[in-house]
């Protein structure tokens, strides 16, 4: 897409499954694309970083707001935003004349929670991420182990030995259960590991 630009993207959540250096690249790129894009996505950071508008459509009706999703969001809590300099030159300034102390005071401490909240899903990541390598490697571990008895098996000579016959073919089936399971396990980690990145997407 980037080698044969278009004047228009249509993009339906673009970071879905991208890991957070992944999702950095992505901004970059788009960051850097001067046709129009439009985006459907959850993810607040892609919108902070990429979207010069938020198209909020509820209850049937479609309303459009300047600026990315903070913009957004401060407009929807009463703030009043003014997207221009004496220049002319787009800004991210805020007159607060219609916010209460009380809105200012809750931007801050909604900000000071959300960085709270991303560094423990960090952390949380950590356990899983070396879980999840350890599974890998016992998975890629065993699997060679049942390549190689598919290949001592295919020896019609084996036949003649049975004890050894016995032993492996005792084996096999127990090495399938096990590589299933670690399997099962790798996906059930994947997925939590997924839904945390989304997470930190979201409070970024």
């Amino acid at each position: 897409i980037l080698l044969n630009p278009s004047n228009f993207l249509l993009m339906d959540e673009p970071t879905n499954h991208l890991d957070i250096p992944s999702c950095e690249i992505l901004e970059d790129g788009l960051k850097k694309y001067e046709g129009t894009l439009v985006l459907i996505t959850h993810d607040r950071r892609l919108m902070n970083e990429v979207c010069t508008g938020i198209l909020e459509i509820q209850g049937g009706t479609a309303e459009y707001y300047l600026g990315n999703y903070d913009d957004y969001r401060d407009k929807k809590n009463g703030l009043t935003p003014d997207f221009s300099d004496g220049d002319g030159e787009p800004t991210r300034t805020f007159i607060e004349t219609a916010a209460p102390d009380g809105v200012r005071q809750s931007k801050k401490e909604r900000k000071r929670r959300e960085a709270q909240e991303r560094l423990t899903l960090f952390r949380k990541q950590a356990p899983l991420k070396e879980e999840i390598q350890d599974l890998e490697k016992r998975i890629a571990e065993k699997e060679e182990r049942k390549r190689e008895i598919e290949e001592l098996l295919s020896d019609s000579s084996l036949y003649n030995r049975k004890e050894e016959l016995r032993v492996l073919l005792a084996e096999a089936p127990s090495l399938e259960a096990d590589i299933k399971s670690l399997e099962a396990r790798w996906e059930e980690l994947q997925a939590s590991l997924e839904e945390m990145e989304r997470s930190i997407a979201e409070y970024s």
